[in-house]
């Protein structure tokens, strides 16, 4: 059996260098396809950095079993934002 441990440092990099190629695009007026394929891109990467968290987790006691559930209701209400509701958050941050 492998043991590996999952790092998400590698996925909160890519997370942030999405993130900020999408507010460059915002800023440099881009247009609406390349925004939301941009901000599709950064909820897959928000959800790839929470699915790294709560492989981390292992869930042995009821705490770590809450810990991991919290981190799966996360993920389930991220695959519910559409690309427009994250460019949405994007703009309103600005």
């Amino acid at each position: 059996m492998a043991s590996f441990i999952p790092n998400h440092r590698k996925k909160l990099d890519r997370l942030k260098r999405v993130e900020s190629n999408l507010r460059r695009l915002l800023v440099r007026g881009a247009s609406e396809e390349k925004l939301l394929e941009a901000a599709a891109e950064v909820r897959d990467c928000r959800i790839r950095v929470l699915r790294a968290k709560q492989n981390k987790n292992p869930e042995r006691t009821p705490e770590e079993r809450a810990a991991f559930l919290k981190i799966e209701d996360k993920i389930a209400a991220l695959k519910t934002l559409t690309p427009e509701t994250v460019l949405a958050g994007f703009i309103r941050k600005q």
